[in-house]
Order: structure tokens, then C-alpha cells, then sequence
């Protein structure tokens, strides 16, 4: 057959080896250039998937008709003949692929959000037609099926930006009046080199009745300047906070 010429297979191979190349050199450059211009980083990186599926979906085009030169009686023919089989053989290819451009086109997160979608915490990596990677606070890299997004809740502690909100809890047992540790919590969150200044400070005291001593929970309801700093944020807070508690109880 001509259309399975030894020439136009080749010319095949060529054109989606240039469409991997090119995904991969312009994922690479968007990248560093989302690290470079770290206020931009979050809507450098929405661009990526977008692009990236533009380009596969314009070369998959070619390949099929500038080179192939398929027609649609004959596509037409393929789908009738092989669309059932095919979809049952690859059933889980199919709903992945539709997951990830659902991913895609309604964004119900970002490349650089930090997101909780069961067990898995951490910031979005990667988005593509097959799965989206997370990177979680022990750095590990999670890859973790598109069609999973369809079937499970998602939470977005940012939705686009750098900052999101940090919950530190820090468990007191001294004998100190609720208004000393609320005011104490508020001079250690608003001091903090972490701490984003354009959103509210607030804290709780809570009793605590399940430590088998008397206690108080101090919840600190903050924000960082960027969600990367989480878990330094949340540190902060907490050694800063504890380390004031002890030189108030020496003055006592």
C-alpha cells in the first residue's frame, strides 16, 4: 500500500520523534523560566500542559493526513470496524486520557498548586493526558493516574497563587492564661520571615482533654508567602512560639 510505504513510515517515526523533542525542549524551558521569575512561576506553568497538547494534537493531525493522507471514508471505515474493539482493549488508556483533558481544559488545579487528593499531599508537578505527578514535603515524586481525579474529591490549599494558608497547632501544658498565648501566637506569626503579610492572622485556644494532662491546643490560622515553605513555615512557628513560652516561665 502507499499510504504504508517504507518512505512514509519513516517520515512517521521522524515527525512524532520531533513532536516528543520539541513537548520535552519546551516543558524544559518553561520550567526554568517559572523558577527564574518566581512571582510568575504558578501561570508560567498552567501554559505547559496546554501547549504541550496543541503540539501532540497538531502532529497527530499531520502525521494522519499531510502524510497518510488518510481520507474520511477510510477513517470512517477504521472507527466502525475497530472503535469497540479498541475500546475495550484499552479502557483504562481511554479514561485516562479523557480524565487528563478534563484536568486540562477546567483546571480544577494548576501546575504549581498544592493539592490533596486522598492519601497524597504535595505540589503538582506535571499534568498530562496519563497522569499527574506530585512532589510531597518528604520529596518524594508521586504519579498518580488522571482518571483518579474524576473519581475522588481534590482539595487546593492556593488555586493559582503563591501563598496558602498554614494551620500550626502547638500543644501547651503550662499553667498560662488564654491571653498571653493568644497574644504570643499573634507576635510570632506576624514577625515570621515566612509569613504573607496580606491576609489575616488568626488563632484559637482549644482545651485539650486527651493528653491525660491539663493542656491547651494553640491553633495558628496563617499565611505563607509561598506554599514551598510550608512545612519551614509551620516549624517557625512552632519553635519560636515554644522557645518565648520558656524565657516568659524563667522571668516567673
Amino acid at each position: 500500500m502507499e499510504n504504508l510505504s517504507s518512505n512514509r513510515i519513516i517520515l512517521v517515526i521522524v515527525t512524532l520523534l520531533l513532536s516528543f523533542v520539541l513537548t520535552r525542549t519546551i516543558r524544559s524551558l518553561m520550567t526554568r523560566a517559572s523558577e527564574k521569575y518566581v512571582h510568575r512561576r504558578i501561570i508560567i506553568k498552567n501554559f505547559i500542559p496546554i501547549i504541550n497538547i496543541s503540539i501532540n494534537i497538531i502532529f497527530i493531525f499531520y502525521v494522519i493526513f499531510g502524510i497518510l493522507k488518510v481520507t474520511k471514508d477510510t477513517m470512517l471505515a477504521l472507527g466502525l470496524s475497530a472503535g469497540v474493539a479498541i475500546g475495550f482493549a484499552v479502557q483504562d488508556l481511554l479514561q485516562n486520557i479523557f480524565g487528563g483533558l478534563i484536568i486540562i481544559f477546567s483546571r480544577p488545579f494548576n501546575i504549581g498548586d498544592k493539592i490533596r487528593m486522598g492519601e497524597w499531599y504535595g505540589e503538582v508537578m506535571d499534568i498530562s493526558l496519563l497522569r499527574v505527578r506530585l512532589k510531597t514535603a518528604e520529596d518524594y515524586a508521586i504519579s498518580i493516574p488522571s482518571k483518579a481525579f474524576l473519581q475522588n474529591s481534590i482539595s487546593n490549599s492556593n488555586s493559582g497563587a503563591l501563598n496558602c494558608q498554614v494551620i500550626t497547632d502547638i500543644v501547651v501544658t503550662e499553667n498560662l492564661s488564654g491571653e498571653f498565648l493568644s497574644g504570643l501566637a499573634m507576635e510570632v506569626a506576624w514577625s515570621s520571615p515566612y509569613t504573607w503579610l496580606g491576609k489575616a492572622v488568626s488563632v484559637s485556644i482549644l482545651d485539650r482533654f486527651d493528653t491525660g494532662v491539663s493542656a491547651r491546643l494553640v491553633r495558628i490560622r496563617a499565611h505563607v508567602f509561598d506554599h514551598r515553605y510550608e512545612g519551614r513555615y509551620s516549624s517557625d512557628l512552632s519553635l519560636r512560639f515554644k522557645d518565648e513560652v520558656a524565657r516568659h516561665l524563667k522571668k516567673l
